[in-house]
């Protein structure tokens, strides 16, 4: 059985060589990412619909598209979380932790609040900005001042 594969679109890198790339949930919207460029295409005509550049001292860690496809997020090495409008660019939010990395993060389904991870998890509102919640996991309490200082444990030991 042979099986053949059509090459729909070329797209050029932004400034430098990809690092990331991920399909928006509803797969018209195709995120590309070196360390500090954003580049958003569209999937069905291959043509650059936004572009995000704003970045130069600060290396994304990952990316995540809202299940609502209005957003795109930026985890960064500088303790930065990022949420941008995939139909302008525009800078919706900002959010940052005090002497961690964010490693990752994730949109609620319903697009209303956004989780990072660091040293401690942490959730987010996405229209203000303000923490919700940080969790702890089990055994290690040190993990940073402020997951002390709160002592909002996960799991809940009551």
């Amino acid at each position: 059985m042979q099986v053949s594969i059509t090459l729909v679109h070329t797209l050029k890198a932004a400034k430098d060589e990809v690092a990331r790339l991920l399909f928006s949930p509803d797969r018209k919207t195709l995120a590309a990412c070196d360390d500090t460029f954003i580049t958003l295409w569209d999937t069905a005509t291959g043509s650059l619909r936004v572009t995000i550049d704003e970045i130069d001292d600060d290396m994304f860690f990952q990316l995540a598209f809202s299940p609502d496809n209005k957003w795109i997020a930026a985890a960064s090495n500088e303790g930065h979380g990022r949420i941008w409008s995939t139909a302008t660019g525009e800078l919706k939010q900002m959010i940052s932790v005090d002497d961690e990395r964010m490693l990752s993060l994730a949109f609620s389904r319903d697009s209303k609040s956004i989780a990072t991870g660091s040293e401690v998890l942490r959730v987010w509102d996405v229209e203000t900005g303000e923490l919700q919640h940080t969790l702890l996991g089990p055994g290690d309490y040190s993990l940073s001042f402020t997951a002390r200082h709160e002592r909002q444990e996960y799991p809940d030991k009551k």
